[in-house]
């Protein structure tokens, strides 16, 4: 009884194994070269092993891929495509968009939330529509535009910062009304400086909305 135990468990193993390591070929097969697979760790085993940030360790695999347009990499056991090539990724994001419709599940799809009724999270059809309603808000032109705007509003942000002698800040407080400043320029036309004037009516029109 005892031996059969062992068989049976040391091939529960092994057929366990096989099914988490069946992808290691993956990029091999596909002449790309690629991170090296570690057994439900994936590429990112550093941050499970508590050796690296999340941060750190994504420069990490960034850094393994340097010279190549193409690099493979693990999530756990599934292959992922690390495009380095600025041509690729314009293609991709622009030319052939439509054959890269859907996005990785990032956020559980249960009909609500402000996540799941983002361009990010849509899938198929109502992410193609949704996509061309909004292409021609961020064109060349208004993107520029957008910038010189940001910029100036995080030039004010960074000010206000300076002329705070206090070691600790309310961080959520302030990027709520550093985000209303942005939102109050590039969508309304509006000069706000909510960090100085923090009662101005339209971020208390915005705060009112979001309660």
């Amino acid at each position: 009884m005892l031996v059969e135990f062992v068989i049976l468990f040391a091939s529960a193993l092994f057929c366990l194994y096989k099914y988490l390591s069946r992808n290691k070929n993956y990029f091999k097969n596909r002449n790309v070269k690629f991170d090296k697979l570690f057994i439900l760790l994936g590429s990112m085993r550093n941050i499970f092993l508590k050796k690296l940030s999340v941060l750190d360790a994504t420069v990490e695999v960034y850094r393994k891929s340097d010279g190549y347009k193409i690099f493979g990499i693990f999530d756990n056991s599934k292959p992922v495509f690390l495009i380095r090539d600025p041509s690729l990724i314009r293609d991709i994001g622009i030319k052939s968009v439509d054959h890269f419709v859907n996005h990785r599940d990032s956020f559980i799809d249960d009909g609500s939330g402000i996540f799941t009724s983002s361009l990010v999270a849509m899938k198929n059809q109502k992410w193609k529509d949704m996509r061309s309603t909004l292409t021609p808000v961020f064109t060349g032109s208004k993107l520029r535009m957008m910038f010189q705007l940001i910029k100036e509003i995080s030039d004010q942000a960074v000010q206000h910062l300076q002329t705070k002698n206090q070691h600790e800040i309310d961080m959520k407080d302030f990027f709520n009304h550093f985000t209303n400043d942005i939102i109050a320029s590039v969508a309304f036309g509006i000069k706000v400086d909510s960090l100085k004037s923090e009662d101005n009516e339209f971020f208390q029109t915005i705060a009112f909305g979001r309660s």
